[in-house]
């Protein structure tokens, strides 16, 4: 277990209230949520909060946030000191699965535990301090195919395709399985995209205060982002990704999951590196 600047954080956030940024989430069991308003909040009243960072190590060791205690989600569950103790667990935002399932399971267990809605994406948004790489900083908002494939079904992700007239028909075969839970708002390289931001904002406001809820954009080749970020903040007060590469890259994965899959391995979710089927070290 890892600790930087210890003296920033002892236990002592109290998550009994579900008024002013505690909530239970929806569609996650009864895992309870808090915002990253609200952390700040109790910081900027000197009241000490813990946070539990359960990202990968690689990730981890590039961009932090200052004094949270850096734990793997699997291992939480053996330390059984933090029992009694409220605390908060993050990642990098896009993605709760696995996360909210092992917080149910430490709920169970007796551990006081709440996931920060948002992540690690939210905090920075929200004007929390982090620390390290700076580039990694920037990359935050960025989804692998390999991470957009893994969290599709997401039930709390609004997924935009954002594909336009002329790039639609070339990334159709990639989005064959998205149709039914992609929501198509064409942008384009022409003047006049506030069509886009007009059309995804009343998508926007039917889900707002909901815990865990996030926009993942993808287009044709992921060279549109940088365009679409403005319109995108004018009404998104929530976390945006973008898929890497867009239906291009997605389609050309997709190719190579299934041709692995056929000689009996599998991509890993994160690398896109391959396993073996039943390889321990490998889960």
């Amino acid at each position: 277990m890892k600790l930087r600047n210890r003296s920033w954080f002892v236990v002592l956030l109290g998550l009994a209230s579900v008024a002013s940024g505690i909530h239970a989430s929806i569609g996650y069991c009864a895992v309870k949520s808090v915002t990253s308003e609200y952390i700040l909040k109790k910081m900027k009243g000197q009241q000490e909060v813990l946070l539990v960072d359960v990202r990968e190590e690689g990730r981890a060791e590039k961009l932090w946030i200052p004094g949270a205690i850096k734990i793997p989600l699997f291992a939480l569950r053996t330390k059984t000191f933090l029992k009694g103790k409220p605390i908060v667990v993050f990642n990098e935002g896009h993605s709760y699965l696995s996360l909210n399932r092992e917080c149910e399971v430490l709920s169970k267990s007796g551990f006081d535990v709440s996931v920060l809605d948002g992540g690690l994406r939210s905090w920075i948004r929200k004007g929390g301090v982090v620390e390290g790489d700076a580039f990694s900083r920037t990359g935050l908002n960025r989804l692998s195919p390999q991470m957009f494939a893994a969290g599709k079904e997401n039930e709390n992700w609004l997924i935009i395709d954002a594909t336009g007239r002329a790039g639609h028909e070339i990334s159709r075969k990639g989005r064959e399985d998205l149709d039914s839970r992609a929501v198509r708002i064409p942008f384009t390289q022409q003047k006049g995209n506030q069509e886009f931001g007009r059309k995804l904002k009343p998508l926007v406001d039917g889900r707002k205060g909901k815990p865990f809820f996030s926009i993942v954009v993808i287009d044709r080749d992921g060279k549109m982002y940088d365009r679409m970020e403005k319109y995108l903040i004018d009404v998104a007060v929530v976390n945006v990704f973008y898929v890497d590469g867009g239906f291009e890259a997605y389609d050309s994965y997709k190719k190579q999951a299934n041709l692995v899959a056929a000689r009996g391995g599998k991509l890993n979710a994160d690398t896109g590196g391959t396993r073996k089927k039943g390889c321990r070290s490998c889960r």
